[in-house]
């Protein structure tokens, strides 16, 4: 007696031309997958491996301050210039800490002379030509017999006269 039992059993079985080129399709679609995927891991890993960098950079800062106990700040000094040294001073104003010195430059030197300030080449004309103006005021009065000394109060008195101030249009340039 034979009977029979249909069932399925996994063979190999040859590729129909359609069967073949939607694998070939799926495979393809597969190698650019993986190829975009390894760009992806690429560039994530730049850019993790760039956080890391920065991260270390900071760590290697903070552990200079914490091993100097110090940060460096703005801190308000003063330029102290000592004639008598001929030294100039760097001097902390927070703690009065001389922080440097250093010799003056023979500028700085000169700069701690006590000189009158110079008057310009106009002022000094005007003050030759007053004085040989007064010159010629008290000669004059003398020759005349007259005293010298009210002969040039009256110059000034008649010289300040003639000084108007500028009024109400004129002085506001009108």
């Amino acid at each position: 007696m034979i009977t029979r039992h249909e069932l399925f059993k996994e063979l190999p079985v040859v590729l129909t031309d359609k069967e073949r080129h939607e694998h070939l399709q799926n495979l393809l679609k597969a190698m650019d997958r993986v190829n975009e995927l390894e760009e992806e891991k690429k560039a994530v890993s730049k850019q993790i491996a760039g956080s890391i960098s920065e991260q270390n950079d900071i760590m290697i800062e903070c552990r200079k301050v914490l091993r100097r106990g110090t940060l460096p700040r703005e801190v308000k000094c003063e330029q102290v210039f000592n004639y008598n040294e001929g030294i100039v001073y760097i001097v902390r104003l927070d703690t009065a800490e001389v922080i440097s010195s250093r010799p003056m430059t023979p500028n700085e030197r000169q700069q701690g002379l006590e000189f009158e300030p110079t008057k310009t080449l106009a002022e000094l004309n005007q003050e030759r030509l007053e004085a040989e103006w007064e010159e010629w005021i008290r000669a004059e009065a003398e020759e005349a017999g007259e005293d010298p000394d009210k002969a040039w109060e009256a110059e000034l008195e008649a010289k300040s006269d003639k000084v108007v101030p500028l009024r109400g249009k004129e002085a506001a340039g009108g």
